[in-house]
């Protein structure tokens, strides 16, 4: 078990930003750290001892943004992961690196962990689309520029 630092913006209801989650510990957001087991992804807040967990079975799909539930954190990649519980489709925001790329390698071992999970999933369910790889590439500029003004 190896524990990462990461931040969480929040769980929106059916993707709408004013649509807030609230139950099981989903509501607040903060900074914390997560973890991978064999029954999904685990988040927990820093000062709180009971960890979310988001069940590699109930995963819809992995995309990436630049803001989430109200939350822009300055450019930085936002992992997005849509999931099923209690008949809400929901769509949980994590901050898991300044870097673009890390970020992408940790969409891919979700994606890898859910497949390997549930072997009958369909594979065009992860498939990012147009708008998710341009929000992307927009996030690693942004961040790029604001590392530039910074330098300065």
């Amino acid at each position: 078990m190896n524990k990462k630092v990461g931040a969480y913006l929040g769980t929106e209801i059916e993707e709408t930003w004013w649509k807030r989650y609230r139950k099981d510990g989903f509501f607040a957001r903060g900074n914390g750290e997560y973890w991978f087991e064999d029954d999904g992804l685990f988040f927990r807040r820093y000062l709180t001892r009971k960890p979310m967990l988001i069940p590699y079975s109930s995963i819809q799909a992995v995309r990436l943004g630049k803001w989430h539930a109200g939350q822009w954190r300055m450019g930085k990649p936002i992992l997005k992961i849509v999931w099923i519980k209690e008949d809400h489709r929901l769509s949980s925001g994590f901050v898991v690196s300044r870097s673009l790329q890390e970020t992408i390698i940790l969409k891919n071992e979700i994606e890898r962990r859910v497949k390997s999970k549930n072997p009958n999933i369909q594979t065009n369910r992860f498939t990012s689309n147009r708008k998710d790889a341009e929000s992307a590439k927009q996030t690693n500029k942004d961040t790029n520029i604001v590392r530039r003004k910074v330098q300065r």
